[in-house]
């Protein structure tokens, strides 16, 4: 066991009683009406759901907070902008419980809230995250800004940009002030007029992304804030530009053109590695595929060691059709503690579950709460809900746990090029039990690491 655990925390670990910083995010997730053409599986939320998901699993500590925008930002699940800064939670099911209403339709139950008004709660979630309108990324940047008023210096602040456009703003005055009366207004005649390439609003749009480049990104920069740009490109739709923008961008802001594009069969490869990690992470497993197309039933074990405090299983499906279901069943010791069916009868079980735009089944997620609830036998049973067979699928297992690598060198710290005694040992933090370890595999980084 103890081999696969160090190999999975190997490229993360911290040295012996170094601090490890927590997070603070914010996911910018463009609800521009551009994004039912780029984005036709409606695959966004889900993203963002992910990523919160496994923020959660890096380190509780963490906080979030997801701003949907297009011709307006909003904070998720709040009524307006008053008092940013309060927005940032640690309440990651909440959150993913949100993100998941707002994508919904028909009826939907909350589990992990508990609104005074369900139905106007899940009005303003849907409201928000409608897909329309324009791509107003600086009223989103504005908004991130204001909401990390609330982190503070022992926090690593990041924003996650979601995006299949280049920006493109909804006529303001503001827009007057900055660059004037008479484009702008002469932009909004082109605009109406259904001329949305005349020469005076390609020009308004233009000067609107060189400001965001020129003047947002530097001011976000100085307040050490990264981006972490995530570009949805449709079928078709030239990628050249929107990459490119992005990749200045996020070289003005956090000093590299690293951008992810991302579509619905690469989702999780691409986002898996997306949130920067903690020790007590690990990546207990990661099958593709997990289970191919037209099965009729799966079982899988797997034995979990007295070492988490929450364990999640996660099943992506990147291509099932409209009226495939998988019925789950998980089994703990041979008891059943968490299914698809009714999952809040589970106390320690948060569930959550996405379809995409056309009623098709993107993920499945399993997380047992606890440190009772994260070790043992487990048994996965899958099985068809409504067809004959199952969608292919992938799964992915990871533990959150109290295990701490401690590391010491003699001498300490060690000098390049000169031999040096290291001691390594696994410490238990809730129990002060040790581990050794059976076997290392051992990476370095650089000719000469220091």
């Amino acid at each position: 066991w103890f081999r696969l655990l160090f190999w999975g925390m190997l490229v993360c670990f911290p040295v012996w009683g170094q601090y490890v910083q927590p997070i603070d995010m914010v996911i910018l997730l463009d609800r521009s009406g551009s994004m039912i053409n780029t984005d036709p599986d409606g695959i966004t939320a889900p993203a963002a759901a992910f990523i919160v998901e496994q923020l959660m699993l890096a380190n509780p500590e963490n906080r979030v907070a997801v701003v949907p925008f297009a011709s307006q930002a909003y904070i998720l699940g709040r009524k307006g902008t008053l008092n940013p800064g309060s927005a940032l939670t640690s309440s990651f099911p909440a959150v993913v419980g949100m993100l998941q209403a707002g994508n919904s339709q028909g009826a939907f139950t909350f589990r992990e809230l508990a609104p005074d008004d369900p139905q106007k709660f899940l009005d303003l979630l849907r409201t928000q995250m409608r897909e329309e309108g324009e791509t107003e990324l600086e009223l989103a940047l504005q908004l991130a800004g204001g909401i990390f008023s609330g982190s503070d210096d022992n926090r690593r602040k990041i924003i996650v940009l979601i995006s299949d456009g280049e920006p493109y703003p909804v006529i303001r005055r503001e827009l007057e002030r900055r660059f004037g009366h008479n484009l702008v207004q002469q932009a909004a005649r082109e605009r109406a007029a259904g001329r949305e390439k005349g020469p005076n609003n390609r020009r308004l749009v233009r000067m609107y992304q060189e400001y965001i480049l020129n003047k947002v990104a530097p001011a976000i920069r100085s307040a050490g804030i990264e981006l972490y740009p995530i570009a949805f490109v449709g079928e078709g739709q030239a990628q050249a530009p929107l990459i490119e923008y992005l990749k200045t961008l996020k070289q003005r802001i956090t000093g590299d053109d690293n951008v992810i594009i991302a579509n619905r069969q690469n989702l999780i490869a691409q986002l898996i590695d997306f949130v920067p990690s903690n020790f007590n992470h690990i990546r207990v497993a990661k099958i593709e595929p997990f289970m191919p197309e037209g099965q009729a039933s799966k079982d899988w074990d797997i034995t979990i060691p007295n070492i988490g405090k929450q364990i999640r299983f996660f099943l992506f499906y990147p291509e099932a059709r409209p009226n495939q279901r998988v019925g789950v069943k998980i089994y703990r010791d041979g008891q059943l503690v968490g299914e698809d069916i009714n999952p809040e009868r589970f106390t320690p079980l948060v569930y959550h579950q996405f379809l995409d735009r056309g009623g098709r089944l993107v993920f499945q997620s399993f997380q047992l709460i606890g440190r009772d609830n994260a070790a043992g036998q487990f048994r996965l049973v899958l099985s068809p809900a409504g067809t004959r067979t199952m969608p292919a699928a992938n799964l992915l297992v990871d533990l959150n746990t109290s295990i701490y690598p401690e590391i010491a060198f003699t001498p300490t710290p060690p000098i390049a090029q000169e031999d040096c005694d290291g001691l390594l040992q696994l410490r238990d933090l809730e129990t002060d039990r040790t581990f050794s370890i059976e076997h290392l595999n051992l990476v370095s980084q650089g000719i000469y690491p220091e």
